[in-house]
C-alpha cells in the first residue's frame, strides 16, 4: 500500500479508538448497574441477571482484547474476538425482545448446557482430571439441579439430559437477526456478521500467504467492533431501565457522525 493509504487507515483506526472509548464508558456504567442488581439466591431473577452479567462482561473483555492487538503481530486476527463479541450482542438483543419468563428459560438452558457438557467430559476423563473428581462431579450436579429447579417444567437430570438436542436457548444467528431487526437492517447486520466469519476463516490463510495488509484487516475488524458495541448498548439499557438512556443515545449519535466521515472518504 502507498503512504496515503497507510495514513488513511491509521486515521480510521484512531477514530475507531475514540469511538470505542466513548461506548466503553457507557458499557462500564451498565456493568456496574448489573452488578448492583440483587435478588434472592437461586431465584429466576437472580439466575437471569447472572447470565446477562456474564455475557456483558465477556463482551467487553473481548472488545478490550481486540483493541489491545493494535501493535501486535497478530492484529490481523482481531476479527476472532470481534466475531464472538458480535454474537453476544445479538444474544442480548434477543433477550431484550422477550418477556421475563422466556428470558429466564433461555438463560437456564444456556447455563444447563455448559454444566451438562463439562460433566459429560469429566465422566469420559477428557481434559484436566482431579484427585477430587467425585467432589467436582457432585458440585456440577448441585448447581445443575439448582438451575433446573427454577423451571416450572425441569429438564432431565444431568446424567440423562441430551444437551445438544434440548438445551439450546438461542436459535441460529441469522434467525436471531431476522427476528429482532427490520428487513433492511437485518441484511446489513447479517452481512457484517458474515464478513467477520469469513475473516476468521481467511485469517489462517494469512499465516501462509500474507496477502492481506494487517493494518487494513485490523481497521476493518474495529469497524465491526464498533457496530457490535452499538448493537449491545441499547438492549442492555432496555433490560436495566426499560428504555434507552439519553447518554447512550448521545454516544451513539456521536459515533454515527464519526463513522459518516469515514464513509464519505474517497476510495483507497
Amino acid at each position: 500500500m502507498n503512504e496515503d493509504s497507510n495514513r488513511r487507515i491509521e486515521e480510521n483506526i484512531q477514530s475507531y479508538f475514540k469511538q470505542y472509548e466513548l461506548l466503553r464508558a457507557i458499557g462500564k456504567k451498565q456493568e456496574e448497574k448489573l452488578g448492583l442488581v440483587k435478588d434472592e439466591y437461586g431465584s429466576p431473577a437472580e439466575i437471569t441477571n447472572l447470565f446477562i452479567s456474564v455475557l456483558v462482561r465477556t463482551f467487553w473483555s473481548l472488545g478490550d482484547f481486540a483493541i489491545s492487538l493494535k501493535d501486535s503481530n497478530n492484529s490481523a486476527f482481531a476479527s476472532l474476538p470481534v466475531r464472538t463479541a458480535m454474537e453476544i450482542a445479538l444474544k442480548i438483543e434477543k433477550l431484550s425482545k422477550v418477556d421475563i419468563g422466556e428470558r429466564h428459560l433461555i438463560a437456564v438452558k444456556e447455563l444447563l448446557r455448559i454444566y451438562a457438557r463439562v460433566y459429560e467430559l469429566r465422566l469420559e476423563k477428557i481434559g484436566l482430571e482431579s484427585q477430587d473428581e467425585d467432589k467436582i462431579l457432585k458440585g456440577f450436579k448441585k448447581y445443575y439441579n439448582l438451575l433446573n429447579g427454577s423451571l416450572s417444567r425441569p429438564f432431565d437430570e444431568i446424567d440423562k439430559v441430551r444437551p445438544d438436542n434440548e438445551l439450546h436457548g438461542f436459535r441460529r444467528y441469522r434467525e436471531i437477526i431476522e427476528d429482532c431487526f427490520s428487513k433492511e437492517l437485518s441484511k446489513s447486520i447479517y452481512r457484517s456478521y458474515q464478513d467477520l466469519c469469513e475473516s476468521a476463516h481467511a485469517g489462517y490463510m494469512n499465516i501462509l500467504m500474507r496477502l492481506s495488509n494487517d493494518k487494513g484487516e485490523y481497521s476493518r475488524s474495529l469497524a465491526h467492533l464498533i457496530a457490535a458495541c452499538s448493537l449491545l448498548l441499547p438492549p442492555v439499557d432496555k433490560i436495566l431501565y426499560g428504555k434507552i438512556q439519553p447518554e447512550t443515545k448521545e454516544a451513539l449519535a456521536i459515533v454515527q457522525r464519526l463513522n459518516q466521515r469515514i464513509r464519505m472518504q474517497p476510495p483507497l
